[in-house]
């Protein structure tokens, strides 16, 4: 089976969305305190959780992910992942998977 290969500007491609996301959170954080110092700290905050969130992923999902540490993980997770955890078992990437998804969904649902 062929398995694309992404390029970085792919990879950058790819992560646009989820950045800007970040980014809007936290003008939107900082805009309903009226840039106060307390929506600064708000929206710092959010733009930490949003690189949580990713390093969250890149250590408990992708080391079970047939794309671990190769360029055919189009959000090039799968690289920066395979340099911060070893390979889990990637029979169980589904379950892995379900189990953080979960997480998100309530995290979010809190917001």
């Amino acid at each position: 089976m062929l398995v694309q290969q992404y390029t970085r500007l792919q990879t950058v491609i790819a992560n646009i969305p989820y950045s800007i996301m970040i980014l809007l959170g936290a003008v939107i954080i900082s805009l309903g305190s009226g840039f106060s110092l307390t929506g600064l700290i708000g929206a710092t905050g959010y733009i930490l959780y949003g690189i949580a969130g990713s390093a969250w992923t890149m250590i408990f999902i992708c080391p079970y992910c047939a794309y671990y540490a190769t360029r055919s993980c189009p959000c090039g997770y799968g690289m920066l992942s395979a340099r911060m955890v070893r390979r889990g078992e990637g029979s169980c990437f589904s379950e892995k998977f379900r189990r953080i998804s979960r997480c998100w969904f309530l995290s979010g649902s809190y917001l």
